[in-house]
């Protein structure tokens, strides 16, 4: 995919966040910082801080291979973390994962169920249930990658909803 059509197709996939309304009720939002051509969140960042709402991103911690969420207030604030993945800067307010309303979810592929394959570390099937349960989940998706299923390990975690530039599928969890 070129990167004005990767652009084009995460602005869709934005869009459709927005449009869904899946997080018109969220104060509290962790997104996350695209990398090796995952979905670009950054106009759905952008719109979330015009509203007020708290954006966080996460922060790695690869020796204990958790994420803290860190909230920013600006995406200029944002600089090379752990694995050069963008994050907030050490000084930055961490928050607690419940008091998150909202977590958007990458993925390299994600299934018509809700689950995800990423990079192997692990780290969101740790993170997400340290969150509410009424929290929302959303992974987000090229639609060419989302698949009908895909294999899973017994610890692996279920989004509530997959969106596409395409679609938004689910609700997946009860």
């Amino acid at each position: 995919m070129s990167p004005e059509v990767r652009q084009a197709k995460s602005a869709d996939i934005c869009r459709r966040i927005v449009q869904s309304g899946l997080l018109n009720r969220a104060r509290t939002v962790m997104v996350y910082a695209a990398v090796r051509g995952e979905v670009d969140l950054t106009p759905l960042v952008e719109g979330l801080l015009s509203q007020a709402c708290i954006v966080a991103f996460p922060v790695i911690n690869a020796e204990r291979k958790s994420l803290t969420p860190v909230a920013i207030a600006s995406l200029r604030e944002l600089q090379p973390g752990a694995f050069g993945i963008p994050a907030p800067p050490p000084t930055a307010l961490r928050l607690a994962p419940e008091e998150l309303d909202g977590v958007v979810v990458p993925g390299l592929a994600f299934d018509r169920d809700g689950y995800r394959v990423g990079y192997g570390g692990g780290y969101y099937d740790r993170f997400l249930p340290t969150i509410r349960a009424n929290a929302v989940r959303i992974g987000v998706v090229y639609h060419g990658l989302l698949r009908p299923t895909l294999p899973r390990e017994p610890f692996d975690q279920q989004v509530d909803w997959v969106v596409t530039e395409r679609e938004a599928a689910g609700p997946f969890r009860a």
